[in-house]
């Protein structure tokens, strides 16, 4: 990433029959006072405020800095008959081994060691072959090596995943289900080719299973127009081919719909969980952890939504993911609630390390979303069309990228916006909010952006920015503590309204030709006045070093790459 420096003009204009303006002036009020960690005072705030983003919902807790919320998960992967479970900072058991068994609606058994009868079996497929359409199987502890295909609507009552196993054959699958409703709980299915496939028009409830040690992916719903409903379901270690592609942990597509409450999804390779093609996924309480690349796709992420299809995704948690915790792209939507994303890892290569990478007019929403110590951008936004809008959301301790330049919070790029309202962006480095390229346009209300650092070369460190043509809109936002420009306008424009720039190195920098106007009200709805600065006059500039410059300032460039 090269380093541009700008050589600076700043034209200051008036309103029309009104003299020029002077440049915003230091307040005559009191000196601020620092507010303490998780509150902030905007302009017109008589005192410190603690927005909404403070918040931290049922399975989360306040971050030990104060500012944004962790998950309260297991600190390591669990294994065997576990699983994660967001809220719960051990594993919880997956299926009840002291349950009553066989269930008192069965109607067919399989046992290993079964006396064969016209209802007793020794393998699975003979009991589904024998069952008529609504039978309950009941299968005993045992270990059953054999591939099933169910083409009649029947459940399967395993006793519990701890006690039950269930390989496919050789270079097979354990389980398939094809055109028609069935019901599946207590197994745990391992190392197949595929764990659990659906055909065209099935529909599938999988409950209180574990999918352990697949290879290409543990659940494949890939026909088409077809449905799983997964509850208490964990999907982990699935691997890649002998060639080192794929090994997804679930993947959705052809217009198929997921429903999954209660299920983790770790340690699975290139993607935990995909969902594309016009699918349409609902994920609620889940933990989606530790996705690894392969040697032949340098990423380990933690959803990828693609190719039109939809996600609603509530009380999540996407942590120590590789690359990126969740992708939205091509004509995609994601709404998210209460979701968590934190620690992502750089890609084997160095690249990335991004909480949401947003591209190819994907729109994603966002309320109570919490993203922490990611890397290079922990929200990317690029391509015209492409939106990405968080509530009472914070993104905190953005960490560097593999060159040590850039851990910005919000990259805006090519045309995409972004908005933040109640939120919170604290510890980036660089530069914490940007916005590059003409139509490109990001908007933040009641937020405070606070204590950016310089990059590993003591460059930058400026708290929000706009250039080559970008837009920038702040409304009721404290800009505060940054180890630069509190504010940096290039090549750009701004609209300012009722902002507090406190304890920066520089208040609030213009260049490039760019005009500086004071005016007595400022509507950050409006469209921007190209090449323009529009402050208001309630707008509040405390502590800075230097209040206003217009000297030759480093400005960093766009992002290289915007993602996948």
């Amino acid at each position: 990433m090269k380093r541009a420096a700008i050589v600076a003009s700043v034209l200051l204009v008036a309103c029309a029959g009104e003299p020029p303006p002077p440049a915003p002036s230091e307040a005559s009020a009191p000196a601020d006072e620092a507010c303490p960690a998780s509150s902030y005072r905007a302009a017109l705030d008589e005192g410190c405020v603690t927005g909404a983003y403070a918040t931290c919902f049922e399975g989360s807790r306040r971050r030990a800095s104060g500012w944004g919320c962790e998950a309260i998960v297991s600190p390591v992967a669990c294994t065997g008959a576990t699983r994660d479970a967001i809220g719960e900072e051990g594993c919880v058991p997956v299926g009840d081994c002291d349950a009553p068994f066989p269930p008192s609606d069965a109607t067919h058994f399989v046992s290993p060691a079964a006396i064969v009868d016209a209802t007793h079996f020794q393998t699975i497929r003979d009991a589904v072959d024998a069952a008529p359409a609504g039978a309950v199987i009941a299968v005993d502890a045992g270990e059953y090596r054999e591939s099933v295909v169910v083409q009649k609507p029947v459940t399967l009552a395993g006793r519990c995943p701890a006690r039950v196993a269930w390989q496919g054959a050789p270079r097979d699958r354990a389980l398939r289900v094809e055109g028609v409703k069935a019901t599946v709980r207590g197994f745990t299915f391992e190392s197949s080719v595929v764990g659990v496939s659906l055909g065209s028009g099935a529909s599938l409830t999988l409950e209180d299973s574990v999918v352990d040690g697949n290879t290409l992916a543990g659940v494949i719903i890939a026909d088409g127009n077809a449905r799983a409903d997964l509850a208490r379901v964990v999907i982990r270690n699935t691997r890649p081919s002998n060639e080192g592609d794929r090994g997804v942990g679930i993947n959705v597509q052809g217009k198929s719909v997921l429903v999954a409450r209660d299920c983790a999804f770790a340690g699975n390779h290139t993607q935990n969980v995909r969902v594309s093609t016009e699918s349409e996924a609902t994920l609620e309480r889940i933990v989606s952890r530790d996705g690894r690349p392969t040697p032949a796709a340098d990423y380990g992420r933690g959803i990828q939504v693609q190719q039109g299809a939809r996600a609603t995704i509530t009380r999540a948690a996407f942590l120590d993911n590789h690359d990126i915790g969740i992708v939205a792209g091509d004509d995609t939507r994601i709404d998210l609630r209460e979701v968590i994303v934190a620690r992502t890892k750089l890609a084997a290569s160095g690249q990335f390390g991004r909480a949401l990478n947003a591209h190819g007019r994907a729109i994603v929403q966002g309320e109570h979303v919490h993203l922490h110590d990611n890397h290079d951008a922990t929200v990317m936004v690029a391509e015209a069309g492409t939106s990405v809008s968080l509530v009472a959301s914070t993104v905190v301790d953005t960490d560097y990228d593999k060159e040590g330049l850039a851990g910005r919070a919000v990259t805006t790029q090519e045309g995409a916006s972004f908005e933040m309202r109640d939120g919170a962006v604290v510890g980036s480095k660089e530069v914490a909010v940007v916005v590059f390229g003409r139509g490109s346009r990001a908007t933040l209300r009641r937020t405070v952006i606070r204590q950016t650092a310089p990059n590993w070369g003591d460059y930058f460190g400026h708290g929000a920015m706009a250039s080559f043509g970008g837009t920038l809109a702040l409304e009721d936002v404290e800009v505060a503590e940054s180890f630069g420009t509190g504010i940096a306008i290039g090549d750009g424009a701004a609209l300012l309204s009722r902002v507090r720039v406190r304890d920066n190195q520089v208040g609030l920098y213009v260049q490039d030709g760019t005009a500086l106007r004071e005016l007595v009200s400022v509507s950050t709805d409006k469209g921007e006045e190209e090449n323009a600065v529009l402050v208001s006059i309630d707008s509040v500039f405390l502590g800075n070093a230097t209040r206003l410059s217009a000297g030759v300032l480093p400005l960093p460039e766009p992002s290289r790459s915007i993602g996948p």
